[in-house]
């Protein structure tokens, strides 16, 4: 009898010992684990900066100049060859050159002049909507520089004039306060 109730004991002590034991979990390191992590995202977020990030930013491509200037050209044709400056908070948008027969002129004078327009916010909503309305913006220009002669065009009082005409009118057709100045770029007559 104690050597059934010893067996019997000895039953219990295997059948106990087997749910006693620890179930080895087969899979990776932790430190493995987080690697592989680590580099995934890191290789997530250079595939986002190759595919996604760096085509949006192309769309307009900027150099910067030794002047903390910064001239933009983008394949957009509106901006082809157009300088642009950012200072601080502002922004100068230079206009293509835009070439005008003074009014005595008859065909054998042009005075040849690119115009800066200074902006008070370095959005691009300004920028848009400076290039959505220059048509019209340098029509009135050559508009008003038409109305003056060739030995007008050469005085300070009259470039001072047109530039508060200038200004005054761009503003009213872009429809803000924001324009703070107006620059002669370039301003020369030739025969």
């Amino acid at each position: 009898m104690a050597n059934s109730k010893n067996n019997l004991i000895e039953e219990i002590n295997l059948s106990t010992n087997k749910d006693q034991r620890t179930i080895v979990k087969r899979g990776m390191h932790p430190i493995l684990r987080f690697l592989i992590l680590c580099f995934g995202s890191v290789a997530l977020g250079v595939l986002l900066a190759v595919f996604v990030i760096k085509p949006l930013l192309n769309k307009y491509n900027t150099t910067k100049s030794k002047d903390n200037v910064m001239y933009q050209i983008s394949s957009d044709r509106k901006l082809e060859s157009r300088m642009i400056y950012y200072n601080n908070d502002n922004i100068i948008i230079v206009t293509n050159p835009i070439k005008v027969n003074p009014n005595d002129s008859k065909g054998e004078t042009v005075l040849t002049t690119s115009i800066g327009f200074e902006f008070s916010s370095n959005t691009n909503i300004i920028l848009n909507r400076f290039l959505n309305n220059e048509l019209m913006i340098r029509d009135k220009i050559i508009n008003l520089v038409s109305l003056y002669s060739s030995s007008q065009l050469l005085s300070p009082d009259v470039k001072i004039s047109l530039i508060e005409q200038i200004k005054r009118e761009s503003a009213m057709i872009l429809n803000t306060d924001k324009l703070s100045n107006i620059y002669f770029y370039d301003y020369y007559l030739t025969d």
